[in-house]
């Protein structure tokens, strides 16, 4: 009876054994999938910082350069050089100034 029991406990122990075969290559198919994964998201994710790095460098560039503009807009359009391109154009100042209010109106005077 024995040597019915243990053989009995062999085969139940080597289907055992299968299964756990069975479950470790599913477990280790599972692992190479997942590191596989983990290799290819990181080697997207250093292209997408390099490009990440692309893009601040413009950034910074086109600030620097919306900077040197805003400078140059102020500097132009400054009163004094304005009065200069006038005068370099051949505007004058005014010899006489006429204000026209509501209570004079001009057509009626002449």
């Amino acid at each position: 009876m024995r040597s019915l029991r243990t053989r009995n406990y062999n085969s139940l122990n080597s289907v055992k054994i299968s299964g756990n075969n069975i479950a470790g290559k599913a477990a280790l198919i599972i692992v190479i999938v997942l590191t596989i994964l983990q290799i290819f998201t990181a080697i997207q994710t250093s292209s997408m910082s390099a490009l990440l790095a692309t893009i601040e460098h413009k950034e910074s560039q086109l600030v620097q350069k919306t900077e040197e503009l805003t400078g140059d807009i102020v500097s132009q359009s400054s009163l004094i050089s304005v009065r200069e391109m006038s005068k370099e154009l051949g505007y004058l100042n005014p010899i006489m100034t006429l204000y026209i209010t509501e209570k004079e109106t001009i057509a009626l005077q002449r």
